[in-house]
């Protein structure tokens, strides 16, 4: 078995060590230094990196669909990332800005309020960061959207030169595929600006490795500019062997000189992939330990950011889609065959924002985190918790001893680092406290999530000026013109609607479309019951799931769920799955004890479009035969690499197969997606990237020897 990278090891961060000075500034006592300047650090800060990276001038020349992305090595207290964000807001360009940083000792939201308490100019922003900080003990990525998503920040937790890493990988620099030229989507949009911050060199050596600057210039291009407050001669040379030039000036204040510069070339040569381990891959190969570049395509040029979209669908995964769009600049035709949204699995009253929370590290496990984590904040930051449910909290109930350690450990974790932790492990004689209920055992009570009606916030998401919605509008076909534009056609040929891209979201249906029939999806049967709430339901104020779900009343009906029936195809209402919800119900707690006249018993039936893996699917569309004759080699030996990008439709991309757990993962895999499309850095990890990836399937499928 291949060793793994450090990242996969990490249940946890590392919690810095630090002390207030009698001014609330924060001193690392680990490394013997400050966090910033003690003299004027936000004077400092906008002289380092905001004027020498010259942002005010280069700004005001981004067209609105273009992302300025801006790479910082150590986050800290987040002095830098505010001052830039406000001078953002006070330059208002037309494009967005993406604000990328790593923090291997991350601060929690109180110590990052407190650090920032200095700055009362920043009072407003400063709230608002700490509001959807994530916690400071979950590792990884994080993406947060501000500023209605013209302002992104992604951070890190971790070290640095792991989380580029992940960014390299994931864009396929590090093989130099066709002499650099290969992306996640159709275009590759580097690093536009780098913030080399942290420790000194000389108390925090490992932040100013070469390495660093290594990866950063994999991550750069012509017109990428860099700063730092240090001179010092090996961040010189080691900024200079990585391709970089540097201009050596007078530093802010008492500090004697600072670097800035430009990025020249890439000066390093092409690596044998056999000598370039990468665990990010594991899943998809079992013994070896090379990269593959399966998941990337050639990229063009010549390509510009769409300003058209197709989205058939429009369930969560359609809306999603459309939403994230309309907000980048494009203007989208949403087609839905049905005549009204959510006509699917996403028509519930209710819907709980779920995963299956643990700590196992198995890819499955870090994703149920990190897209649990963003859907919450998506929904608070977009206020549809407010117009479209409500963040009332969801109780995670320890069924099995083996679930109650999981749950146990994550609310310890979060606890001992946060002092408000948005995880709680809530012991069963207190959770009656904790939702209004008492339950049958403990759980892990998520506080700031909650619940929402599909319908409402599909309406909600497309409620846009750039949203055009055809219903009654059955896209059969799809058809791709020489210039590369896309159109749906109906089953007879006539054309829906024509556009520069097309995003599929019509579930397991998309294996009716000759492009992605290939897709390994099933259904499987779901049926909610609308149960009438009685004295002791009444007094639930927060969602509860276990053996099954519930969410308080609304009008006097809860919502509860859910079977699942895969050998059944009806969509008529069943007793024995209303019985089977009840039971369940039952199990969970005494109070929500329910006999209704089951004949009568309203309810939902809907169908959950399944991966054979639990992941969606959600990224680029390959060409199936093309695909499976250029990796032929795969079926002889899956270790050998073959350094070849994938052949993928141009301008075609895939949302399906979330289950039952759409509210959860369609915001962060949506994310992604935009990323992909419009070929910016990830927000996630190159791991999941590829679990998500259109074309593991059949990468999965040669390696076998199956097709």
């Amino acid at each position: 078995m291949t060793k793994k990278l450090e990242h996969e090891y990490i249940a946890h961060t590392e919690r810095p060590a630090l002390t207030w000075d009698e001014q609330g500034q924060p001193y690392s006592t680990e490394y013997d230094d400050v966090y910033y300047s003690t003299t004027d650090a936000l004077a400092e800060t906008r002289f380092v990196f905001l004027d020498k990276n010259n942002l005010a001038a280069r700004w005001p020349h981004l067209t609105h669909q273009q992302t300025f992305t801006v790479c910082e090595t150590g986050f800290g207290a987040g002095l830098n990332f505010l001052a830039t964000w406000q001078l953002w807001r006070s330059t208002r360009p037309s494009g967005r800005m993406h604000f990328i940083s790593f923090e291997k000792h991350p601060l929690n939201s109180a110590q990052i309020a407190k650090a920032l308490n200095r700055w009362p100019q920043f009072a407003a922003l400063s709230e608002q960061l700490c509001a959807l900080y994530p916690p400071s003990s979950a590792p990884g990525f994080h993406h947060i959207t501000l500023d209605e998503g013209q302002v992104q920040l992604t951070l890190y937790f971790g070290d640095a030169k792991t989380g580029l890493e992940q960014l390299v990988l994931a864009h396929g620099a590090i093989n130099k595929i066709e002499n650099r030229s290969s992306c996640i989507g159709d275009k590759q949009q580097l690093v536009d600006a780098w913030y080399f911050d942290g420790f000194t060199p000389a108390k925090n050596p490992s932040i100013w490795q070469p390495c660093i600057f290594t990866l950063a210039a994999e991550l750069s291009k012509s017109t990428t500019t860099f700063a730092t407050f240090t001179s010092a001669r090996s961040v010189r040379d080691a900024i200079e062997n990585a391709g970089f030039k540097w201009q050596k000036v007078p530093g802010f204040g008492l500090k004697r000189e600072m670097l800035f510069g430009t990025f020249e070339q890439h000066p390093f040569a092409q690596v044998d992939p056999n000598k370039a381990p990468t665990t990010a891959h594991r899943s998809y190969r079992k013994r070896n330990g090379v990269q593959h570049s399966w998941h990337l395509q050639t990229a063009n040029s010549e390509h510009q950011p769409p300003k058209t979209a197709i989205v058939i669908g429009g369930g969560l995964a359609g809306a999603h889609a459309a939403h994230a769009l309309a907000l980048r600049g494009v203007n989208v035709t949403l087609l839905e065959r049905a005549p009204n949204l959510a006509n699917g699995a996403s028509s519930n009253l209710q819907g709980l924002v779920y995963t299956r929370l643990s700590l196992s590290g198995n890819p499955l496990s870090r994703f149920n985190m990190a897209a649990q984590l963003y859907a919450d904040r998506f929904y608070h930051s977009h206020n549809f918790y407010t117009t479209c449910g409500e963040a009332s909290g969801v109780l995670h109930l320890a069924t099995s001893n083996a679930i109650e350690k999981q749950l146990r450990n994550i609310g310890e974790q979060h606890a001992s680092t946060d002092p408000n932790p948005i995880f709680n492990w809530v012991e069963q004689q207190d959770t009656e406290q904790a939702v209004g209920v008492s339950t049958s055992t403990g759980g892990l009570f998520i506080r700031n999530s909650g619940w929402l009606n599909p319908v409402q916030l599909c309406h909600a998401l497309t409620n846009h000026p750039r949203i055009t919605k055809l219903f009654n509008s059955d896209a059969a076909q799809l058809q791709q013109d020489a210039h590369g534009q896309w159109f749906a056609l109906t089953n007879d040929g006539h054309k829906l609607a024509s556009a520069d891209i097309t995003v599929i979201c019509t579930a397991r249906d998309a294996k009716h479309l000759a492009q992605t029939a290939y897709l390994p999806m099933r259904n499987i049967r779901g049926q909610v019951s609308h149960l009438s709430s009685h004295g002791l339901s009444q007094r639930l104020h927060a969602s509860v799931c276990g053996a099954g779900y519930i969410a308080p009343a609304q009008s006097g009906i809860h919502c509860a769920g859910a079977s699942f029936n895969l050998h059944e195809n009806t969509l008529d209402l069943r007793e024995e799955d209303h019985q089977f919800n009840i039971d369940n119900l039952a199990s969970m707690s005494k109070s929500l004890t329910f006999n209704p006249p089951l004949t009568t018993l309203d309810g939902k039936v809907g169908f959950r479009a399944t991966t054979p893996d639990y992941f969606p699917i959600v990224g680029p569309v390959p060409i199936r035969d093309e695909f499976c004759e250029r990796f032929a080699g795969y079926r002889k030996r899956a270790a050998t690499p073959i350094p070849q990008t994938g052949p993928y439709y141009r301008g075609l991309y895939v949302s399906v197969g979330y289950g039952s757990r759409g509210l959860a993962y369609t915001p962060l895999a949506t994310e992604s997606l935009c990323h992909s499309i419009f070929g910016e850095l990830q927000p996630i990890a190159t791991e999941t990237l590829l679990h998500l990836h259109p074309a593991r399937f059949l990468f999965r499928d040669l390696t076998r020897n199956r097709i």
